[in-house]
């Protein structure tokens, strides 16, 4: 739930139930195969996707962080986070080689986002001509206030301490 998967020459995505993180207290990881000849997988997740409307502002430094493991082939992937706005913002286009082993990878980008940005934020990644393992995605900003240990962003909470509400509900 939440990944759109674009799979192409008999590329396959699999639940994996044995080959796990070694620390993990998950139950599966994802398996892509697509290493044979024409064969590609993407996946790709969005967010703040409500049209015509923003809600998230990306300013400040981020980071994407996965977990996986290159099982065959190139062991290449390509990830990606961009804004699919007018005159697309892309914040990070980047290849990643696999080792053969459990590894956790970091990608790092920045952005600064004004008012006038509108569109659904897209992370995904990308396969051709590999296996992999994949397990565990996070993006998230990495500057934002050490004071804030919530679940909210930075700005809910700046605007909830403006507020002071006596009472949060969904």
């Amino acid at each position: 739930a939440g990944w759109w998967p674009a799979l192409k020459g008999g590329a396959r995505l699999e639940t994996e139930r044995t080959d796990l993180w070694p620390e993990t207290e998950g139950r599966q990881a994802l398996r892509i195969e697509a290493a044979n000849l024409g064969q590609s997988a993407e996946l790709r997740s969005y967010f703040d996707s409500t049209e015509g409307f923003t809600f998230v502002r990306l300013r400040g430094r981020y980071r994407l962080s996965f977990r996986a493991k290159g099982l065959a082939g190139n062991r290449m992937v390509h990830v990606h986070v961009r804004r699919n706005a007018a005159g697309m913002h892309d914040y990070l286009e980047q290849d990643v080689q696999m080792t053969s082993q459990w590894v956790d990878y970091h990608a790092e980008f920045a952005a600064n986002e004004d008012a006038g940005t509108v569109g659904a934020v897209e992370a995904g990644f990308s396969v051709a001509g590999g296996s992999l393992l994949l397990d565990d995605v996070v993006l998230e900003q990495i500057d934002g206030d050490a004071t804030n240990r919530t679940a909210f962003r930075d700005e809910v909470v700046r605007t909830l301490r403006e507020l002071r509400p006596g009472v949060l509900r969904l």
